[in-house]
């Protein structure tokens, strides 16, 4: 007979830990997953149109997230597999996950630059709005990495995380986030609106999709800043404002590439129409030659007599082809907006 198993006398809850940062880590491979579709999508549709730096800015920021990426869920690894059930395991910080923050805030500092390069086009070169959010940018980087550092050096004890400057500084460091996105996002509404919506109604869904287009620039990201300061606010000596904070940077590489991959529906694609309709041939008479239905022409090469000659000629069928511009002439408002591709507007 089999004896029993005597069950482990030391029982630890690790929802307010582990757990969070569990459920931090599968949000951040869904939304990985997401990117990396949406980059293959990118590179597919735009490799002969976007310009080489472009491309190079693109397949950076995919690379240093895929690198974010690795260290998350490298950060569990310690814990739950390979010394599970070891209390000081538990409650110590990961290094991956000290270098997690600054490499998440390098994406999240590339991207913000990216939009607001983006508004300091389309207000024609204007610095009101650029500077400002230049500097919030840099505020963020530049916190966050003496943070990590500040912490790593007090300890190597998950309580570091939850002391009073520690939890200061994490909802400074999300309040100028939430707030810099949410002016990107709005600023660019407001450049989009400042002569009203354009007379031509083609040109108004264009403009309707570029204001979409620019709400979801900052408004995700925002949000989920908001939720990671009220998870810090709530719970000050836990971690559990890793469920928003883990995810955060891949929400920025797909605000990234959503944008570069709608471009084309912002502005409206042309459609091709033609008709393949087999033509047929009713009678000959000499070189001359009656089509039936179809939008093809027949020509027939050589000198034929009659319509018993027709197999003896090799015959060529031209397909006609004509392309039909989902939109109409470009007035003065839509160059205003139409400035998609390269490094313009959007």
């Amino acid at each position: 007979m089999a004896e029993s198993q005597t069950d482990n006398p030391i029982i630890v809850d690790l929802g307010d830990s582990y757990g969070c940062f569990l459920i931090g880590i599968f949000l951040s491979c869904i939304l990985y997953g997401v990117s990396s579709l949406q980059a293959f999508i990118y590179f597919s549709r735009y490799w002969d149109i976007d310009s080489t730096r472009r491309k190079l800015f693109v397949a950076f920021v995919w690379i240093v997230d895929s690198v974010n990426q690795c260290l998350v869920m490298a950060g569990v690894w310690p814990a739950l597999i390979k010394k599970y059930g070891s209390i000081v395991e538990v409650g110590s910080i990961q290094p991956t996950i000290t270098h997690h923050s600054w490499i998440a805030q390098m994406v999240a500092f590339c991207v913000q630059l990216f939009f607001i390069h983006r508004l300091w086009i389309f207000s024609h070169k204007n610095w009101f709005f650029a500077i400002p959010m230049f500097i919030m940018s840099l505020f963020q980087i530049v916190v966050v990495i003496p943070y990590n550092i500040i912490i790593v050096s007090q300890g190597t004890s998950n309580s570091q995380i939850a002391a009073h400057w520690a939890t200061s500084v994490v909802m400074a460091l999300r309040s100028v986030t939430a707030g810099e996105d949410v002016i990107l996002a709005c600023g660019m509404i407001l450049l989009v609106l400042k002569d009203g919506m354009p007379e031509y109604r083609a040109t108004r869904r264009m403009i309707s999709r570029l204001i979409f287009l620019a709400a979801n620039t900052g408004f995700w990201t925002a949000a989920v800043a908001v939720v990671e300061i009220s998870l810090v606010g709530a719970f000050p000596g836990g971690i559990q404002f890793l469920v928003a904070e883990i995810p955060l940077c891949n929400i920025y590489v797909n605000t990234l590439l959503a944008n570069l991959n709608a471009r084309q529906y912002v502005r409206g694609e042309s459609v091709s129409d033609y008709n393949s309709t087999p033509s047929r041939l009713t009678s000959r008479t000499g070189n001359t030659s009656t089509l039936g239905s179809g939008g093809g022409s027949l020509f027939k090469l050589g000198n034929g007599k009659s319509s018993s000659q027709v197999a003896e000629h090799p015959m060529v069928r031209i397909e006609t082809m004509k392309t039909v511009d989902a939109m109409p002439a470009k007035t003065y408002q839509e160059n205003r907006y139409h400035s998609f591709d390269g490094d313009q507007v959007v």
